[in-house]
């Protein structure tokens, strides 16, 4: 049977939402974030890695995780991008500074790769693991705005207002592929700063990610209608906010799941 409903997608992801590598619920039932549990542990430790975002490397590794999965490819080559930063305690801003720094972070990329697998207990995925050669100086960019991002969300928090926050992130050259800006997920940024409740302020109708995997399963369904996230990012709002009415602090995560949900 095929998934072309809002109930039907809705009842396989719940029948099947702990055989999901990805998916993390609250209590409530809520989406606890996809830092909040990688669902995966380096040799020798207790816990599964996670992101604290009330300290200031995690939170810059969430923009890294963002900065990275702009990209093509599969969604664990962010992960363990991260994973692999975090390990080898390369997480903090001030390093990415460094040209030479950079530098060789983007040509030891194919070991490194290869490494990080080796250093989690029982790693998955679909596809083989890779480092793409133009993430590195997309990094040393988030690095150089790394104050002025900060900031941007702390006092957008304070007014309430996180539209000036939203439109910095899509401002800045370089922060994308080949040099260009990003956007498709800026929304995933704010999602996990509202799980885990740093900012619970930000409106939930920012925070869903309408990437091509997510418009996908939206198009599937007889009874979602889903704007074009294309081409600015009024349209990238107007869409967020339509997932956020149909699936609410679930966010996109029944659409993108979609992909990897079995029906009988």
């Amino acid at each position: 049977m095929m998934i072309n409903t809002v109930k039907q997608l809705m009842d396989a992801f719940h029948q099947q939402k702990t055989t999901l590598p990805y998916v993390t619920l609250k209590s409530d039932g809520s989406y606890a974030g996809w830092v909040s549990d990688f669902r995966f542990r380096f040799h020798g430790q207790k816990d599964n890695l996670r992101l604290d975002l009330n300290h200031e490397n995690d939170r810059f590794l969430l923009y890294v995780l963002a900065v990275v999965w702009s990209r093509s490819g599969p969604w664990e080559n962010s992960a363990f991008f991260v994973a692999h930063l975090k390990f080898n305690k390369l997480d903090n801003p001030l390093l990415w500074l460094k040209k030479e720094f950079v530098r060789q972070q983007r040509e030891s990329r194919l070991t490194d790769a290869a490494a990080i697998l080796q250093n989690i207990e029982s790693p998955s995925s679909r596809k083989k693991i890779s480092f793409r050669a133009d993430i590195f100086n997309s990094i040393a960019i988030l690095a150089t705005r790394w104050t002025e991002i900060e900031k941007s969300l702390a006092d957008c928090a304070a007014s309430g207002d996180y539209i000036p926050f939203v439109y910095l992130l899509r401002n800045i050259d370089g922060l994308g592929t080949n040099g260009k800006k990003m956007m498709i997920k800026i929304p995933l940024i704010l999602r996990e700063f509202r799980c885990q409740q740093i900012y619970s302020n930000i409106p939930g109708e920012y925070c869903c990610v309408p990437d091509n995997r997510v418009k996908v399963a939206a198009k599937a369904l007889s009874d979602m209608k889903l704007s074009s996230a294309y081409p600015g990012l009024p349209n990238l709002l107007k869409a967020s906010a339509q997932i956020y009415a149909v699936y609410g602090d679930l966010y996109d995560l029944p659409l993108f799941a979609s992909n990897d949900l079995h029906t009988s």
